[in-house]
């Protein structure tokens, strides 16, 4: 569990709007120990939150970063192929979503092939029960009630 809550739990001891939701004990014990091996600046945070991008179907998952950008497609947050890495992390959320909506496509398909036999089941034998009670009604050989 250490491993997972490590980053989020030292990225909390110094940003400011959640410094406050820890406990001061916890809080002072990992700022201590990082003041051991400080390499930055002591206003700045030693992690650097990074927005990603989750898309994936089934066992296939992609996360890709999503990079600040501006109008002319410069990447804002310095890392390198902003615009390409946005144009792939796009690129790999729409082919997740195209897969799940043929994948969902052919299940409906199914589905409704699976329903129109079922139909053509029910309606044989509506036709055969009906068969039955008109010959049932109408032997054969005895006239029927027609208008003459």
């Amino acid at each position: 569990m250490a491993l997972v809550l490590a980053l989020p739990l030292l990225w909390a001891c110094f940003d400011g709007e959640m410094e406050a939701c820890m406990p001061a004990d916890m809080r002072n014990r990992i700022r201590a120990a990082y003041e051991t091996i400080r390499l930055l600046e002591p206003e700045e945070n030693p992690v650097k939150k990074i927005l990603l991008g989750v898309s994936g179907h089934d066992a296939e998952v992609h996360i890709d970063e999503i990079t600040d950008m501006d109008v002319n497609g410069n990447n804002l947050n310095g890392a390198q192929g902003g615009a390409a890495n946005m144009k792939e992390a796009n690129f790999k959320t729409l082919y997740a979503q195209n897969t799940a909506l043929q994948r969902d496509l052919q299940e409906v398909r199914a589905e409704l092939q699976h329903h129109e036999g079922r139909a053509r089941e029910r309606e044989s034998e509506l036709r055969h029960t009906q068969q039955f009670y008109s010959s049932d009604r109408n032997p054969a050989g005895t006239p029927s009630n027609e208008r003459k």
